[in-house]
């Protein structure tokens, strides 16, 4: 099965649903009972048509935190994305060994975007000082650590620490993979969304789709951290997939 998810995966870079559909029965027909099964066919359903009903139905049998926020975040089902993430270990300091920015970061996400901002800043500014001290030690991947500084930093208003960070993330020269590249450019696309800065987010935006990688047009239309933008004509045509 591995040899089909690995396959699966490269077609999810290309963008080729189609191939990737096909290759996704062929792998159910050899392992029907695997639950990777259901979790890469509600992925095909969401970067190829932003079809959250019918992701929803494939992961109806489906228990596993990561995936389900994720389906909570393109719902703008807040509460239940809290509660995803929550449930994962590791969330809050002391949890795991693992560092737990990353799931502040997301927890205080959901929080902005459900209207409790005082609470957000509280995990915003807890996240920003676990990356600072994050970013002193040697890291391969520093550019993970600072595309979610500069978030913390915007929606913390401090406007000049955010676009440091951005312009240090625009001269990385160890992010050589379209992946890595288009995880950044989102990451500058949030960052402007929070300093309201509607297009320097579509520009970062266009960038990131401009890479091959997991994120396409029909995420970026049903996306809600770009309800904003949604009446802006670039980002219409961004979102439309038409060049």
């Amino acid at each position: 099965l591995q040899t089909y998810v690995d396959l699966l995966l490269t077609y999810e870079l290309m963008r080729d649903f189609p191939s990737m559909r096909r290759s996704l029965e062929a792998a159910a027909r050899v392992q029907p009972d695997s639950p990777a099964i259901p979790i890469l066919r509600a992925r095909i359903a969401l970067g190829a048509d932003g079809n959250l009903a019918l992701m929803r139905k494939e992961l109806a049998t489906v228990d596993y935190a990561p995936v389900l926020e994720r389906l909570a975040y393109y719902e703008g089902n807040w509460d239940e994305m809290i509660r995803q993430i929550k449930r994962q270990p590791g969330w809050q300091s002391g949890g795991t060994a693992a560092a737990p920015y990353p799931s502040e970061m997301s927890l205080a996400l959901a929080l902005w975007f459900q209207g409790n901002q005082t609470d957000a800043r509280k995990h915003f500014a807890s996240a920003a000082r676990q990356l600072e001290v994050a970013l002193q030690q040697p890291d391969s991947a520093q550019w993970d650590q600072r595309s979610l500084l500069a978030v913390a930093y915007a929606a913390l208003g401090k406007a000049g620490d955010a676009r440091k960070q951005i312009d240090q993330l625009r001269a990385c020269t160890d992010c050589i993979t379209p992946q890595t590249r288009a995880d950044i450019y989102n990451g500058i696309a949030m960052t402007c969304m929070l300093l309201g800065d509607h297009k320097g987010a579509i520009e970062a935006l266009a960038m990131a789709l401009s890479q091959p990688s997991g994120l396409t047009p029909a995420m970026a239309r049903i996306d809600p951290a770009w309800i904003p933008l949604r009446n802006i004509p670039a980002f219409q045509q961004l979102a439309s997939g038409i060049p």
